[in-house]
């Protein structure tokens, strides 16, 4: 069964939902290594620290923070799947969408909470954590909620331009690109800045 054309917008979800996959796979890595060295429990990391108003060793935050990574690591990959199943069809659009704006509540939560409240972790100013809520929420919300749009004005495949170009403009497009290439070549071949 082949599915419909794409979008414009369904192909930009499609690479934006490539890239996620990567990205997870590199935060489950960071995870998982960050966990290897927790329970390898080498270069002295057994040794007693304070976290906060908490005591415990190097090894144990290690591994509770591979914990995490990873887990956010695996969030990534289902948001992307979801991302992908709603790129090849529009009308699948709806778990990503839900995802996304959840993923950008949470984030936004736990910045207000810094903000607001003083929280005594300083994961809220990280920079990492504003990049990604800009990536949630503009650029994945964005592209999910034109896809449901484009889906619920029925809107199929690519646009195609309304007006065709005559021959005689076809040959003016190419010749002025050809003088314009000349003429670029000759300006670099003499040195002469734009």
């Amino acid at each position: 069964m082949s599915n419909p054309a794409r979008t414009g917008t369904q192909k930009a979800l499609h690479v934006v939902s490539i890239i996620m996959i990567v990205l997870g796979v590199l935060v489950i890595l960071s995870g998982a290594s960050l966990i290897a060295l927790g329970v390898s429990a080498t270069m002295g990391m057994d040794q007693p620290m304070t976290l906060g108003d908490t005591e415990t060793t190097a090894d144990t935050t290690s591994v509770a923070l591979g914990i995490i990574v990873l887990a956010m690591g695996l969030v990534q990959l289902v948001v992307a799947a979801f991302g992908l199943r709603g790129s090849k069809d529009a009308s699948k659009i709806g778990p990503f969408r839900i995802l996304i704006w959840g993923i950008s509540l949470v984030i936004l939560a736990t910045i207000l909470y810094g903000w607001f409240f003083n929280g005594n972790w300083h994961i809220q100013n990280s920079p990492l954590l504003l990049i990604g809520n800009v990536i949630y929420l503009l650029v994945c919300s964005t592209l999910a909620d034109a896809v449901k749009r484009e889906h619920d004005l029925g809107i199929v495949g690519e646009a195609k331009a309304k007006v065709e170009r005559s021959g005689s403009q076809k040959a003016l497009l190419v010749i002025g690109a050809c003088t314009w290439l000349a003429y670029d070549i000759m300006r670099q071949s003499r040195g002469i800045e734009a």
